[in-house]
């Protein structure tokens, strides 16, 4: 969630992740019965690999902490209304915690530096399963593609201008295919998110 001024555009994504890509020290919660079901087998490895696959093509280049909370619709809602002023729920509240500081995850880290705390990434259940029903897509899907979807929020991407919004989704939908996704914006059902960012 932007506090702060903006962060300076993200570089061009990279075509492929680094030879020796930075740690992610993640801190998964869930908070809310029924996200076992939407994430199946492969559990939190699955989001987290989502993630990891997010922030190394938007450039990561330093090890990061970052939290992801599998919330609720009251949850997420006391957030969005804390913290942006709407008394709703929202699919995703990214809370990017580098912004205005001196560090940023697209610059390597000297040796010495401990972890840049990247941010957090929030999901309300009933919001994405309500989405999920509307769009016609998996729970599933739909979540990973929110969790991308956040964690370039998380990096400095942004959909406020029709270009900005051009290159996140195009680079959204090529990261929903390494996961067998469908294209979320073109396929039938598909909307943007309305994501708390």
């Amino acid at each position: 969630m932007r506090t702060d001024s903006p962060a300076p555009p993200p570089p061009d994504p990279r075509p492929d992740p680094p030879q020796d890509p930075p740690d992610i020290d993640f801190d998964v919660a869930v908070e809310a019965e029924g996200w076992d079901a939407v994430l199946g087998d492969s559990g939190a490895a699955g989001a987290k690999a989502a993630v990891r696959e997010a922030l190394d093509a938007a450039g990561l280049a330093r090890p990061v902490e970052l939290g992801i909370r599998f919330s609720d619709d009251a949850g997420v809602r006391d957030l969005n209304r804390a913290y942006r002023g709407r008394d709703a729920p929202t699919n995703v509240l990214s809370f990017a915690l580098w912004e205005g500081g001196d560090a940023d995850p697209r610059a390597p880290a000297a040796p010495e530096e401990p972890p840049l705390l990247l941010g957090d990434l929030v999901l309300a259940l009933q919001t994405v399963l309500t989405e999920a029903k509307e769009q016609q897509k998996t729970p599933r899907d739909h979540t990973y593609h929110l969790l991308i979807h956040g964690a370039l929020h998380l990096m400095g991407y942004d959909h406020q201008s029709e270009a900005e919004a051009e290159r996140m989704e195009s680079l959204e939908t090529r990261l929903c295919g390494l996961f067998g996704i469908a294209d979320p914006y073109t396929d039938p059902g598909s909307a943007v998110p309305n994501s708390g960012t």
